[in-house]
């Protein structure tokens, strides 16, 4: 059984009928001192898409990272990928760190 410290950690897993984990969505933002995790679910770790990579509407957040890094506002890149910015910040708050 899972200890109460551990449950923000496995609800971060999401399962499929059979309890198999489909995906996982990594935290972006400090978890604080209660345990509780203020971090929204956008990042993914999915086998399936960008072999795995984490990635925000299939586009790996590596690509999105290099991009900015380059000088492309997260406005532009979230025009160019079709997202959200609050996607777009994500994926850069999930390499930066």
């Amino acid at each position: 059984m899972a200890m109460p410290d551990q449950m923000p950690r496995l609800e971060r897993i999401e399962r499929d009928s059979k309890g198999l984990p489909l995906r996982l969505y990594p935290f972006t933002r400090p978890v604080d001192s209660s345990g509780a995790a203020a971090n929204p679910k956008i990042v993914a770790v999915n086998p399936s898409v960008s072999f795995g990579r984490p990635s925000v509407g299939g586009v790996a957040t590596s690509i999105i990272w290099s991009r900015f890094l380059a000088g492309d506002s997260p406005a532009h890149l979230a025009e160019d990928y079709g997202l959200a910015p609050e996607s777009i910040e994500e994926a850069i708050r999930c390499e930066a760190a």
